[in-house]
């Protein structure tokens, strides 16, 4: 107890506000990591146990209206469907493939079929980075050509010039991905092929 008050006998004014602030650090320390790492790709991003919340929760939905508590939580919906490291944690893309679902192509016409396209586009990459794969076919299961040609994409080679900060902003792919699928940071699902499958790629028929 002598050597405590001894202490903050020479401390100056100045180290006692320091003190005060280094337990107030060790105190958010400990909070964070009951909350979980602080280490994400976005902070601002819900925590997994966040993800889909029910509709009276979700900050979208009106909780007074006595409908949407008899609306299906999402974390039910989706229990069985193919599973995705990010977004709502689901893999839209493998489930209709799997026949688990069958989306509506056109909502006034439930006999219409998409027009499925196979052709793959090369697109290079400056960088470490492996090189982009966009595949049509994911694409025209679920949208017609023209939700993407002109407004987001020209139809030719070379046109479309585009960055990871435009499409954070929204543009390009950034116009769906993002918000209605898979996020950007999720760089393996488009980052798909290295330098040294290009050629091979190529060699195949994939347009570069």
């Amino acid at each position: 107890m002598k050597q405590l008050i001894l202490l903050l006998a020479l401390m100056t004014p100045i180290q006692l506000p320091a003190l005060a602030a280094s337990e107030e650090g060790v105190t958010a320390r400990q909070q964070q990591s009951q909350q979980g790492s602080p280490i994400r790709f976005n902070r601002l991003m819900p925590s997994v146990e966040a993800r889909n919340p029910p509709p009276a929760l979700d900050g979208i939905h009106d909780p007074s209206v006595d409908g949407v508590l008899m609306l299906q939580s999402p974390k039910a919906l989706f229990e069985h469907l193919p599973k995705l490291g990010s977004g709502n944690r689901v893999n839209w893309s493998k489930a209709v493939e799997l026949g688990v679902i069958s989306p509506r192509f056109d909502i006034s016409n439930d006999r219409k079929k998409p027009r499925v396209m196979r052709t793959r586009v090369v697109r290079e990459v400056k960088g470490f980075m492996p090189d982009v794969i966009f595949p049509h076919e994911q694409h025209t299961r679920w949208l017609d050509c023209g939700n993407c040609h002109k407004r987001l994409f020209k139809a030719k080679n070379g046109a479309n010039p585009m960055s990871m900060a435009s499409l954070m902003m929204g543009e390009n792919c950034g116009a769906c991905h993002g918000s209605v699928a898979f996020e950007i940071s999720e760089c393996r699902m488009c980052h798909s092929k290295g330098q040294s499958m290009l050629k091979a790629s190529t060699a195949k028929g994939v347009t570069p």
